[in-house]
């Protein structure tokens, strides 16, 4: 299923197959602690797990994500029919 989602990538193969990867393990791992968290003490705390990520997920996009130029302008170069 990767090479699938990867074939079309082009540049950024290397970052997209680095994305699968976290993904698969976050979607591993997450369930497990939030079953653990609602185990322990309830269900509601639990969902402060998911919150969290998605949390983190917006501050990444929004504050701590810098595209180098060199990455910006290849991106720029390549036509969006290339890429579908």
């Amino acid at each position: 299923m990767q090479a699938l989602a990867l074939a079309k990538v082009g540049q950024l193969k290397e970052r997209a197959s680095g994305m699968l990867v976290m993904a698969g393990v976050g979607g591993a791992t997450i369930p497990l602690i939030q079953t653990y968290i609602s185990g322990t003490t309830n269900m509601a705390h639990s969902f402060l797990i998911p919150a969290f990520c998605y949390l983190f997920i917006l501050i990444y996009s929004v504050v701590l994500y810098r595209p180098n130029s060199k990455q910006k302008s290849q991106n720029q170069k390549q036509p969006i029919s290339n890429l579908a």
